[in-house]
Order: structure tokens, then C-alpha cells, then sequence
């Protein structure tokens, strides 16, 4: 393990890509992108987020949200940032909301799975979910967006502070505890 962090820490940008890196579509409501087995990602399966679209707008913003948050979770959030201008888009974390396996429910162990006692796979979703966020950020880069903020609360500050920290895509980084 040690050996492991050593290695992380001295190619921090190359501990956070993936052989297989989330490729995110957008449609009408929605981004949405599948990570097969192959991509070495703990939370495989599609993802869709929720976006938020302001008419004429350049800036972007992607918000992390806390643990165990519900798929409209932050609703009124991205609806007044887009109010005042700013389309967003609201990230589902690997294994909260649809990304739970069926068999899990929404109440299941699923979500517990995020952050648990097999310190690897918190590890592993962290990383995941970091990966995530840059290919978002990066898709909206390439949709135009010329300003993109990243805003992480509670678990969601920590995939949002090292994103912030690895990437230069983010012209802003805020993070609440």
C-alpha cells in the first residue's frame, strides 16, 4: 500500500486518467456516458446527469454533491444558477442514484460502497469520481463553455478539491464542508 501511495503521489495526473476515460453525450436534459468492465473503474454501468441549461451562456458550472444525495438533490440550486446565467450540470457520484445496481435499491448498501471500510474501494470511487468530473469538464469545454466552476459540498469537496487541484479546466473551484 505504501508502495502504491508513493506512486500516486509522484504522478498525481497520471494516478487520475483512466485506460478508458468516460466519452459523456448531452441530450436534451441530461449528460449521460456507460464505463464498461474494461475501464478499471469500480462503478461500471450508465451515468446520467442532470443538466441545466442557460440560453447564450458560456459558463458552466459542475456541482459534486454530498453522500447519499437523491437524483433531485440540488434541483433548486442549478435552477437559480441558471436563472442567473450559469448552466450546470448536477454530477451523480459511482453508486448513488441510478448507478446503484438494481439489486440494491435506493436505501441498499449500494451507497455505503462510496466510502466504507475497504479503504481500496473508497480509493478507487474517489478516484473514479475525479476522473469523471474532468472528462465532464472536458465535454463542456468542447461544447463551448468557456468559463467552468467546479463546486463540491460535504464528500463531494474532496473529488472536487483534487480535481481543482490536477486539472487546469476549472476556472473556479469552491468546496463546502
Amino acid at each position: 500500500l505504501t508502495a502504491a501511495v508513493a506512486a500516486a503521489a509522484r504522478d498525481r495526473a497520471g494516478f487520475f486518467t483512466a485506460p478508458r476515460p468516460p466519452v459523456p453525450a448531452s441530450g436534451a436534459t441530461g449528460i449521460t456516458w456507460s464505463i464498461d468492465e474494461a475501464a478499471g473503474l469500480p462503478c461500471t454501468g450508465a451515468a446520467r446527469l442532470r443538466f441545466y441549461p442557460a440560453r447564450g451562456s458560456d459558463e458552466a458550472t459542475i456541482i459534486v454533491p454530498h453522500m447519499n444525495t437523491l437524483k433531485d438533490d440540488y434541483g433548486q440550486m442549478c435552477q437559480a444558477l441558471r436563472f442567473f446565467g450559469t448552466s450546470t450540470v448536477r454530477y451523480t457520484m459511482p453508486f448513488h442514484d441510478g448507478r446503484i445496481e438494481a439489486t440494491e435499491g435506493e436505501t441498499g448498501s449500494g451507497r455505503r460502497q462510496m466510502v466504507s471500510a475497504n479503504l481500496g474501494l473508497t480509493i478507487a470511487c474517489i478516484r473514479q469520481s475525479v476522473i469523471e468530473v474532468i472528462a465532464l469538464a472536458k465535454h463542456l469545454r468542447e461544447r463551448g463553455y468557456r468559463r467552468i466552476n467546479l463546486v463540491g459540498v460535504s464528500l463531494g469537496t474532496c473529488t472536487a478539491a483534487i480535481a481543482g487541484a490536477i486539472s487546469e479546466l476549472f476556472d473556479t473551484v469552491s468546496v463546502f464542508l
